[in-house]
């Protein structure tokens, strides 16, 4: 009921928003106001006064009701526009109906956005209803309720005519008059409450058709084991894990099938089915586990958990032990010297997580043992052995770290962690590690010096390569990268001969450019390419002076020179 009246009050702050906005359009009367054609009195309601003056008024009505007078009371409420505008289109029309005094309903784009967000609203009204309806036929649980029925064509038709409206098809919809009353019917009838209230009972009955299908299959599984059926017992069991899942087993029908397994002889999995988490029951059913392995020629398995089993049951003893050594300690040695020693001993147990507690409490464990009463020192030892155990555990991790660090290359670290270990390691075991460092340290060294080698001969062989494609710039560089490495003679040696090589190519090109500009007749061209040519045995000069044609290249520089100032006096 609540959200019927949520439903009206949005949908009347809606059509007053609608009627506020019709106010402040242009060209159109506004509620209240008068027609712009024939005037049209309005009657009052029976009973009710007519305030002077006020015969042509219009009273708006209240909020949940609508804006329209209802078609009883009204003719032609039908409003034919006089042009069609485009389908969603929100452009205004001026032309106004002599009947009613308003415009077109379709064109006033406050209510066309009005009745697209009413659209959508039984557009997916529509669709819960049909998915109900869906529901209840194919369940067939219940009966379809015809209100369901009669709240389904009233949903649809609203989605129907609320669609014509937005898309623009007066002809087709019904008035805006008609369509918000059927609106406000519906948000004000049960429709929603029948819809809630069928749907929680057809839940209420699939639920109780699942637990009562559950039962009957659980029923088959032990009906057929009680009757001497196990095959069949343990189909019927496969049967329900296929309908409803693993999930859906309890305690008592997994041991009926481990008994309808046993009855079968099929003991592996009998026993693979005690192995899971859910159906372990105790010490009895892991003992019966290790019996059903043995039972299936599995020796090995068996005498695994036979062994498992055998620590527990000593563990459980040794508790007991404990537990009892503990009460004599209270009521016996309360009042003795020992009991704050033993106190102490006791709360560094419980706060040990290092190897430190079982250094520093050596004393105190001697104590104990050398005047404590029997109690005190069979629980002493017990301490000192879980300490220990600690201490060991504790030892082995950092062991395996020291591992990671030298695979790892960081052999200070290592260093630095050895140092720490070293006073729960013995001498031999000391200095078996420190071996074990250097040796890493010095491999990794070695294979240093193996991996720049082969990169220095990598580096070798393409300066060469650069060479041999006549790539002498790279060359060079290449070459000169190499002076501080073992190919340091014969890289100087290579860079002096590509140097003279580069220098020649340059020479070449530059005569080739000075020849070629004899044999142009286009003055400009002529003195471009001497210009480049110049340019070459400049660049050579600066780059390699050091090579054994650098003096060739000089004259050639000069003459190029004297020829240029030649041509350029007689140009």
């Amino acid at each position: 009921m609540i959200k019927r009246n949520k439903i009206l009050n949005w949908l009347g702050a809606g059509l007053s928003i609608l009627i506020s906005g019709c106010a402040s359009m242009p060209n159109f009367p506004v509620f209240g106001s008068k027609p712009p054609v024939a005037a049209r009195t309005t009657r009052p309601q029976p009973g009710t006064a007519v305030p002077a003056g006020s015969e042509n008024a219009i009273t708006p009505p209240p909020p949940a009701e609508s804006p329209f007078p209802t078609p009883e009371k009204t003719k032609n409420t039908n409003i034919q526009p006089a042009g069609k505008a485009a389908p969603g289109s929100n452009q205004l029309q001026n032309t106004e109906t002599a009947e009613s005094g308003f415009p077109a309903a379709e064109s006033w784009p406050m209510v066309l956005k009005f009745n697209q967000e009413r659209l959508k609203w039984y557009q997916e009204k529509t669709r819960v209803w049909q998915q109900l309806h869906a529901d209840l036929t194919e369940t067939m649980l219940m009966p379809i309720p015809p209100e369901v029925n009669d709240c389904l064509h009233k949903a649809a038709a609203l989605r129907r005519d609320y669609n014509l409206a937005t898309a623009n098809q007066p002809k087709a919809a019904p008035s805006a008059a008609e369509l918000y009353r059927l609106d406000i019917n519906y948000s004000a009838s049960d429709c929603e409450p029948i819809r809630a209230q069928t749907a929680e009972n057809l839940q209420a009955g699939i639920k109780k058709w699942q637990q009562t299908a559950i039962q009957e299959a659980e029923s088959r599984v032990r009906g057929y084991l009680r009757q001497g059926r196990p095959q069949q017992a343990v189909q019927a069991y496969t049967d329900f894990i296929n309908l409803y899942g693993p999930k859906a087993v309890n305690p008592d029908l997994s041991k009926a099938y481990e008994l309808a397994l046993k009855r079968l002889g099929r003991f592996r999995e009998a026993a693979a089915l005690l192995s899971k988490s859910g159906n372990k029951r105790g010490i009895e059913d892991e003992i019966s586990r290790a019996d059903l392995l043995m039972a299936a020629g599995s020796d090995q398995e068996a005498k695994t958990l036979y062994n498992d089993l055998n620590q527990k049951f000593a563990q459980t003893l040794q508790y007991q032990e404990w537990a009892k050594n503990q009460l004599y300690i209270i009521n016996q040695d309360q009042n003795s010297d020992l009991f704050p020693v033993y106190i102490k001993l006791l709360g560094a147990y419980y706060r040990a997580n290092s190897h430190q507690t079982a250094q520093d409490l050596k004393s105190e464990l001697a104590q104990i043992q050398a005047v404590g009463s029997q109690a005190m020192q069979a629980n002493a030892v017990f301490m000192a052995k879980k300490m220990a155990a600690v201490t060991d555990q504790w030892r082995q991790r950092q062991l395996n770290n020291l591992d990671e660090l030298l695979a790892a290359g960081e052999f200070t670290k290592a260093g630095v962690l050895l140092d720490q270990l070293s006073p729960l390691l013995s001498a031999e075991e000391i200095t078996n590690q420190r071996q074990r460092i250097k040796e890493a340290v010095d491999n990794a060294r070695q294979q240093q010096i193996i991996d720049q080698k082969r990169q220095t001969d990598k580096e070798w062989r393409q300066a060469l390569d650069l060479l041999d494609r006549q790539k002498y710039k790279a060359a060079i560089t290449a070459f000169k990268g190499l002076f501080n490495t073992a190919y340091g003679a014969e890289a100087q040696k290579k860079l002096a001969a590509a140097s003279n090589m580069a220098a020649r190519a340059m020479r070449r090109e530059a005569a080739a450019l000075f020849l070629k500009a004899r044999r142009t007749a286009d003055p400009l061209t002529v003195e471009k390419m001497m210009l480049q040519a110049r340019d070459l045995l400049r660049q050579a000069i600066v780059e390699y002076p050091n090579v054994k044609i650098i003096d060739k290249i000089k004259q050639n520089l000069q003459a190029l020179d004297k020829q240029l100032n030649k041509f350029s006096r007689h140009k």
